[in-house]
């Protein structure tokens, strides 16, 4: 970016603005949904394989982007990592610190969060983006991290699913805690499921419904007209049933 100063004599002068943020040659930036790298000498080159994804209800904040800078082409649905071939192209994200990385509604940078494995992020912004959460996991059992958005500190982190944000400072989902070990030993996810809320303003986690050695509880959807969470309750002897809670 540069600043033209103009003076008495039309001597013009031209102080070069370092970029903040994470450190790579280029800037990013977003134009007409797609992502830009700018070069030192102001060349335009679009990010191919970049998947942006628009922001909605949260003021000053438009796109956000995983990018990890081992992300490679692929070839017939398989990355090269895994065919061991070697790529035509160069990776598009070489140079670019990994992370999660998110911009305005022009399409300027804003602020980046770290991660080495960010393309398998998903975030969730609390209503008012005053908290984001980092959702990475496969479709079922998620790890939550979650961060306070203006000040970039991390708050709290979780191993659950079905995160539903209750108001600006709270959500409800299904905690899973690993430390009470396997329901059986033919389950995909370890851990024994309970219902619980979490209130990231006072960093206050709540327990609704604890899980048992008989059953587990998950959360399954919030009627917020009646204020209810609605939980189903899962015994060892594969029955189910709904119940209802009211919203603390």
């Amino acid at each position: 970016m540069k600043k033209t100063v103009a003076l008495t004599f039309m001597i013009v002068f031209c102080l070069a603005v370092p970029f903040v943020g994470p450190s790579f040659a280029d800037t990013l930036t977003v134009k007409g949904g797609e992502l830009y790298r700018i070069g030192a000498d102001g060349a335009e080159q679009i990010v191919e394989y970049a998947e942006l994804t628009r922001v909605e209800g949260v003021k000053g904040v438009g796109y956000w982007i995983g990018i990890d800078p081992e992300f490679e082409t692929q070839r017939e649905g398989m990355a090269y990592r895994e065919t061991g071939g070697v790529p035509e192209t160069t990776a598009p994200f070489e140079g670019i610190d990994g992370g999660v990385y998110f911009f305005d509604e022009r399409g300027n940078y804003i602020t980046f969060f770290e991660d080495d494995e960010a393309d398998k992020n998903h975030v969730i912004f609390s209503p008012g983006g005053e908290y984001m959460v980092l959702d990475w996991g496969t479709y079922a059992d998620r790890f939550y991290r979650i961060f306070n958005f203006e000040t970039e500190e991390p708050v709290e982190e979780f191993y659950g699913m079905g995160l539903t944000w209750l108001d600006p400072e709270r959500f409800a989902f299904t905690y899973i805690d690993e430390d009470k070990g396997n329901r059986s030993e033919n389950a995909d996810i370890t851990g024994w499921f309970s219902v619980a809320v979490y209130d990231a303003e006072n960093d206050e986690f709540e327990t609704l419904i604890d899980a048992t050695a008989n059953e587990d509880y998950h959360l399954i959807d919030v009627d917020f007209d009646a204020g209810e969470l609605i939980i189903q309750k899962f015994s060892v002897k594969n029955a189910r049933e709904e119940i209802r809670v009211p919203i603390p």
